[in-house]
């Protein structure tokens, strides 16, 4: 993808991602004021048309997009928490951001300086730039390892290159010779932990993965590797 094209998707799911924060409230305390809720929606939703954001969406956002306030499904709610990880990984490939959180650790904005960049708005993406192409491939080889690394716990050869290059990628460094999980070697962290740090990776995966132009449904889970 080109730089602007890139930028300009970072932009529309930053909105994306607010406008999912205010399901999560909605969810989490029923009692907070609907309409103030909604009219901050719809202010969300006019700045992405007036900025042709709104265009950069996936099907499955601008549906989620146009639900009344508090209207998503718990699993809708669940499912695009993750699209910060999507975010992390497009702000990574843009030079937004330096050395990126750890694979295991949930993103947060403040993580990325997503309130900054949004702030600076559309004018972002006129000096966008992305790192060099040899870099963007060598996170995608490191991520489809950390999924294969986290999908056969027990045995895999690649832990080398991967333990070699995880510091800077979101990894850090190594343990053991393998990849760390709070501390720990893959081989030792709990079920739930590889599990969160799949879903993590899976979907910086995707983002990297449209990126490169590969062919990538948004909506989707990431290919399987």
């Amino acid at each position: 993808m080109a730089p602007q094209e890139v930028s300009m998707r970072a932009l529309a799911l930053c909105v994306f991602w607010y406008r999912s924060s205010y399901e999560r409230r909605a969810f989490e305390d029923p009692k907070m004021n609907r309409v103030e809720m909604q009219d901050d929606i719809d202010d969300m939703a006019a700045l992405l048309k007036e900025t042709g954001l709104d265009a950069w969406l996936s099907p499955v956002e601008v549906k989620l997009f146009g639900k009344p306030v508090g209207k998503w499904h718990t699993a809708d709610i669940k499912e695009c928490s993750w699209r910060i990880e999507n975010l992390v990984m497009l702000f990574w490939a843009l030079n937004w951001v330096g050395d990126l959180p750890p694979i295991h650790q949930d993103s947060g904005p403040e993580d990325i300086g997503l309130n900054e960049k949004l702030d600076e708005g559309i004018e972002a993406s006129r000096s966008a730039r992305l790192r060099p192409q040899p870099e963007l491939e060598r996170m995608n080889k490191y991520l489809e390892c950390v999924r294969l690394r986290l999908r056969t716990p027990d045995d895999f050869e690649g832990i080398p290159w991967l333990a070699g290059k995880a510091e800077g990628f979101g990894g850090g460094a190594p343990v053991d010779g393998d990849l760390p999980l709070d501390g720990r070697p893959v081989r030792e962290a709990s079920a739930k932990r590889r599990s969160d740090t799949n879903s993590i990776a899976m979907e910086r995966h995707k983002a990297l993965q449209w990126v490169l132009n590969y062919q990538v449904d948004l909506d989707a889970p990431a290919p399987e590797v």
